[in-house]
């Protein structure tokens, strides 16, 4: 997530109702211990309904990593806003600061202690391998942490872990060759008394590759809120050699499974067990998974990181062998580019996507239009812009906006100036994007006098 978005409603009787020559004054009543303690009165009902009228609604938006608090001040005392309520909020916790007291006197900080178990001993080749951190505070005053059990990115960095085999050599990290990225998640403020502790159950395989049976040394490292690394260990885990048979059994067991996860959440459990068989037999397994309800993120961890030992142009080859019958799937497009596909490669991929009777892949056929642009798409890509319905409205119309052409602009044009105020809106918002920010767009570019001066230039705070 990289902003969080808040509601402000105003309330009546502030500053801006002075243009109606109103004059308003406020006044605090302050209660006291004893107005506090009297009973209810009989001469008011149980429950009444009062008749209100909000002035505004003002919607702040912050990019990521702004100080929240900061952010909402400057842009309430910006505003003018004297009194107002949050409506609601939209995003997610990365990071948090509690403020310092400013009473005199030195504070002590957090004394943390970290260890690290196995969970299971009797591990083969292929298995899951868990490992529990246990934080306790040994200190004398409450540790504040941000209390929540996974991160978007796949991966919480706080609780990393890492292993050695039984020669000393460090075990390849999976995302060895991934640009590390916090993409927060839902999240509570942790607190934790002075001699208490809480845990965590970390998967090894996320952080080491284990690519055989063998001995390992595995340590742990806990960053704490101020960014201090705090590490525990060394455990050491056996890995049993497992037989092919039994390993394709298990791949077969855990496949079926996949099959029939009910949500999101076990659909991820199991796919990262599968994952870490570290079989090139789940290939095929995980490309069809993508096209699953819930398919997608996992998948892609696993074809782009997980199967390294399996050549890069065989991954490519399965991926667009099935995606140029099928069409594209949830974050195949990430999965295809990490494996170095090219625009030529890509382009039937593209086209199957956003075929009439392909609905189900048209706005993920939209959105690799938006980054391998090419006259090809135009036709079915206006249709679906023109299509409120569609789906894929948003992601066509960036694709048009990306790639220049006379019937992309006239489809834009067309969009701003007709009656539906969600389509006008999105063409805007499209045309900005495709003026300020192209990205990795290897289309052509719009030309200055295509549009207003105004739609060339981030959208103006409101």
């Amino acid at each position: 997530m990289k902003s969080l978005v808040a509601m402000l409603l105003m309330l009546p009787g502030t500053a801006v109702l002075a243009a109606a020559q109103q004059s308003l004054v406020e006044v605090t009543n302050p209660t006291t211990p004893r107005d506090d303690a009297k009973p209810n009165s009989d001469q008011v009902p149980e429950a009444y309904a009062i008749s209100g009228q909000f002035e505004r609604i003002v919607v702040l938006r912050f990019k990521r990593q702004t100080d929240l608090l900061a952010g909402i001040e400057k842009t309430v005392k910006e505003q003018k806003i004297r009194n107002a309520v949050f409506l609601s909020g939209i995003g997610s916790v990365r990071n948090y600061h509690v403020p310092q007291s400013s009473a005199p006197g030195p504070v002590a900080p957090p004394k943390l202690e970290l260890a690290i178990r196995l969970l299971e001993t009797r591990l083969f080749f292929g298995d899951e391998i868990p490992v529990e951190f246990t934080i306790t505070n040994r200190g004398r005053r409450e540790y504040e942490y941000s209390d929540r059990h996974y991160d978007r990115s796949g991966r919480m960095e706080e609780y990393a872990l890492w292993a050695t085999d039984a020669s000393g050599r460090r075990v390849p990290d999976p995302r060895a060759k991934m640009l590390v990225v916090e993409m927060g998640g839902l999240a509570g403020l942790g607190r934790l008394a002075p001699g208490a502790s809480f845990r965590r159950t970390v998967a090894l395989n996320r952080w080491a590759l284990i690519s055989g049976p063998g001995r390992f040394t595995v340590m742990g490292r806990y960053r704490t809120e101020l960014g201090e690394p705090i590490e525990a260990g060394p455990v050491t885990v056996e890995v049993r050699p497992r037989s092919q048979a039994d390993l394709d059994a298990l791949v077969d067991q855990l496949a079926a499974r996949l099959r029939r996860a009910p949500d999101a959440e076990t659909h991820g459990q199991v796919a990262q067990k599968l994952m870490f068989t570290h079989s090139p037999r789940i290939l095929p397994i995980l490309i069809e998974s993508m096209y699953r309800p819930h398919g997608g993120f996992w998948e892609g961890e696993a074809l782009v990181y997980y199967l390294a030992h399996v050549p890069e142009r065989e991954r490519k080859a399965a991926v667009l062998r099935v995606a140029t019958q099928r069409g594209l799937a949830s974050n195949m497009q990430f999965v295809l580019a990490s494996l170095g596909v090219t625009a030529a490669e890509i382009q039937p991929v593209i086209e199957r996507s956003l075929e009439l009777a392909n609905r189900a892949a048209w706005a993920h056929g939209a959105l690799a239009a938006q980054i391998y642009g090419h006259d090809r798409f135009t036709a079915r890509l206006v249709a679906l812009a023109s299509d409120p319905t569609s789906g894929a409205q948003h992601q066509a119309m960036s694709a048009l906006a990306l790639n220049r052409n006379d019937e992309a602009i006239r489809t834009l044009k067309g969009l701003l100036a007709g009656p539906d105020a969600q389509s006008r809106r999105l063409a805007e918002e499209a045309i900005r994007t495709a003026y300020v920010y192209r990205g990795a767009a290897h289309g052509r570019p719009l030309h200055p006098d295509d549009f207003d001066r105004s739609l060339q230039q981030p959208a103006p705070s409101r």
